[in-house]
């Protein structure tokens, strides 16, 4: 399993990360982590503002991740989870399409021949999602304790 991630704004850049599991328990990770330049260059050559939730060093950060793995199991793995959180509607495309590559990049660096199933799983931006245990449930019924049905904060 990996998943990834970019936090803006940490002290003037941007901040991705990548893990993977060490094992089959997955209780431990191996990580990954860059600093980017959250500014891009327009045609103009002005910087200008880009948060976008792109990883630029995908490709060699799964290339670190999955070496670790051989080293520890001496064999890559068959299937690939790859969970990618903070994308938002406008930018699910070109993440999705670009990360895509890269990860085959990455795939390839390792082994020309290596080619694992690739599961993505993508956890979008602003989603209204709500999760309740059922009605009567052993453990506690209904909605959350205090959240009495309303999204919280937002006097629904």
């Amino acid at each position: 399993i990996m998943g990834a991630d970019v936090c803006h704004k940490v002290a003037g850049i941007s901040v991705a990360a990548v893990v993977g599991t060490t094992d089959f328990s997955f209780a431990s990770y191996f990580h990954e982590i860059r600093g980017q330049s959250p500014y891009t260059l327009n045609e103009l050559k002005v910087r200008s503002r880009q948060s976008e939730e792109r990883i630029v060093d995908l490709a060699s950060m799964t290339v670190n991740i999955l070496e670790r793995w051989k080293k520890c199991h001496n064999t890559l793995p068959k299937t690939i989870f790859y969970y990618r959180d903070g994308v938002s509607d406008g930018q699910f495309v070109n993440v999705l399409t670009r990360e895509l590559n890269l990860l085959e990049h990455g795939f390839k660096q390792i082994d020309a021949t290596y080619n694992p199933q690739l599961v993505i799983i993508v956890g979008q931006k602003r989603h209204q999602t709500r999760l309740w245990m059922e009605q009567g449930s052993e453990k506690g019924g209904g909605k959350g304790k205090d959240d009495k049905g309303k999204g919280k904060g937002k006097g629904k």
